[in-house]
């Protein structure tokens, strides 16, 4: 079964302008961590940028619901 770390920083404030980043990272045994993207969460919005890519996948928090519901 494949482990995964998440490493992230949080700014000292109210959330407003200033994304949260969470790095997420495919934990390998024996070998360096793999990292999978990271998630940038918002006040209007969460997006998910994969590794080695530079164009975000966005959704607002009303879309992003949608979504998670229509998964489960």
């Amino acid at each position: 079964m494949a482990e995964h770390r998440v490493k992230f920083t949080i700014p000292y404030r109210v959330l407003g302008k200033s994304d949260i980043e969470f790095k997420v990272y495919n934990h390998q045994r024996r070998r360096n961590d793999v990292m999978l993207g990271t998630l940038f969460v918002s006040h209007g919005a969460i997006e998910w940028r994969p590794a080695r890519k530079k164009t975000k996948i966005k959704l607002d928090w009303p879309d992003f619901a949608r979504r998670m519901r229509s998964k489960g």
